[in-house]
């Protein structure tokens, strides 16, 4: 029975290898079973994209099946996954034994096979915030059932939108940001991600971030690796001075901006008369 999770969905295909020799068929032992992984259309895989496939803590995790890297090919309205070469096909037990495949995208070939971890780079912005931010999950399966639960990794993220609106008795102007005008400290950028804990380990914090995308609006908007740090905001204005701006509630109470796994900030920095507010709104 297939097992369905909003918009994500995984569907694992047993199949018989046909698409290695017979030299090859005669090296993949008797009693494994190739695997295939079929997602849901509207998932966040470009047709070009490649990812990663592990088995950590497997009987069957051995070299060649990890890291290994598989295409998406597209057929009519639906992606599949197909392993790039022989040597990367995914062997699953025909026991009905329980194994962990853990996938992620883009595929890289600097992961650490030893401590299965993951080296996790966000000075690219761009990249990231466009189709990285919901690029690694995991996957549990429980062969030969055909049921896989995609775990995101946006829950292990955190995200910041920053707005800047300036006031003049009842009329409100709209400011827009750039990169010489706003930025934030404490934030980590880059780090390592372990499948074995679930965790970020080795992090680069940046003392000085200057934001590197913007809406049409002129909102800042960021994608970070958690940390328990305290952020500070710095507004820059038209004549160079900068502002730190103090963080309140909706009720007014001061508060610090900690970038937390799975949080989503949106902060609205208010100019009144030369009095700098700060509201921040968790959504």
């Amino acid at each position: 029975m297939m097992k369905q999770l909003g918009c994500l969905m995984a569907v694992l295909a047993l199949f018989a290898f046909y698409a290695c020799s017979d030299d090859d068929d005669s090296q993949i032992p008797k009693e494994l079973r190739t695997l295939s992984l079929k997602v849901c259309p509207k998932l966040w895989w470009q047709s070009d994209a490649s990812i990663g496939i592990l088995l950590p803590d497997s009987e069957t995790s051995t070299e060649n099946q990890l890291n290994s890297e598989y295409g998406v090919e597209r057929k009519k309205d639906t992606l599949f996954l197909k392993p790039m070469d022989v040597s990367n096909a995914v062997l699953l037990p025909s026991d009905g034994s329980s194994l962990n495949i853990i996938s992620y995208q883009p595929y890289s070939d600097q992961l650490n096979k030893e401590t299965l971890s993951l080296s996790i780079d966000l000075q690219e912005q761009d990249k990231w915030y466009a189709d990285g931010f919901r690029a690694s999950k995991s996957i549990s399966i429980s062969a030969p059932v055909d049921t896989a639960v995609f775990v995101d990794l946006e829950e292990r993220l955190a995200t910041l939108d920053i707005a800047v609106r300036k006031f003049n008795g009842d009329d409100s102007t709209p400011i827009k940001l750039t990169k010489d005008n706003i930025y934030i400290s404490n934030v980590a950028l880059s780090g390592t991600y372990s499948f074995l804990n679930g965790g970020f380990e080795n992090l680069t914090v940046s003392d000085k971030y200057p934001f590197s995308i913007f809406d049409e609006s002129g909102t800042a908007k960021g994608i970070f690796i958690p940390t328990d740090n305290a952020l500070t905001i710095i507004y820059i204005d038209e004549n160079g001075k900068e502002f730190e701006f103090p963080i309140i509630d909706m009720a007014g109470n001061p508060v610090e901006l900690r970038l937390q796994a799975g949080a989503r900030w949106v902060i609205s920095l208010i100019i009144n008369e030369n009095t700098l507010k700060a509201t921040a709104i968790a959504n």
